[in-house]
Order: C-alpha cells, then sequence, then structure tokens
C-alpha cells in the first residue's frame, strides 16, 4: 500500500480518484466568473446556474450572460463543456416552453426540458 504510482503529464484538469483531488478542484474553480444577476450552485463537476425574474427575457439576458463569462473560463482553463448533456429548466406558472427565449453556450442552443 505504501508505494508511489507512476507519473502521468495531466495538461489540463484535475486527476480524479487521489486522496488530494477535491482540494485542488476548489483551487481549480476558485476565479470562476460570477455574474450579478445570476447565481451558480456547483456539486461535483455538475453546476446550475440560476436566474429569476418575471419576465423570461430578462432571465435569458442574465443567463446568456453568465454563460459567455463561463464560455471565456472554460477556454481559459481547457475545460471541455458537454453541450449536449446541458438543459434549461423555467418554473413558470403554465406557459408554453415554446414562448421561452433561448439560451446559448458556444454558439449552440440549451433546449428547455420538458420535464
Amino acid at each position: 500500500m505504501n508505494e508511489l504510482s507512476s507519473t502521468k503529464n495531466i495538461n489540463a484538469g484535475v486527476a480524479q480518484g487521489s486522496k488530494i483531488g477535491p482540494t485542488l478542484f476548489a483551487l481549480y474553480i476558485n476565479d470562476i466568473p460570477k455574474q450579478v444577476n445570476a447565481l451558480f450552485c456547483m456539486y461535483a463537476d455538475d453546476t446550475a446556474i440560476l436566474a429569476r425574474n418575471k419576465n423570461p427575457k430578462y432571465i435569458q439576458i442574465a443567463l446568456n450572460r453568465h454563460l459567455k463569462a463561463f464560455e471565456d473560463w472554460f477556454i481559459k482553463w481547457k475545460i471541455e463543456i458537454n453541450v449536449s448533456k446541458t438543459v434549461a429548466i423555467m418554473f413558470a406558472n403554465a406557459r408554453s416552453y415554446s414562448s421561452f427565449p433561448p439560451i446559448k453556450i458556444n454558439d449552440r442552443i440549451i433546449p428547455w426540458s420538458q420535464e
């Protein structure tokens, strides 16, 4: 048990499975961008960006602004987002999902979840 593993180069990110990994990840994301009209929450490698307003257009503006800041940060730290696993959720009184303004990351529209 008291032996060293072989060395490996890590070009970006934090190695998974190590005891110090969670601490290194916390340091790694310390400068993640924050925006005035949106809040973000993280659990492990999942992130939720939250915005609220009575007008969905203002929510769209806040989310797109935050996502643009995230895009720049992802590029800086060589983080690749899996857009195909990304969804948006709107909690609102009876309203058609098709009427919600689009939000984007990496010039791709994030679909509104209907579940």
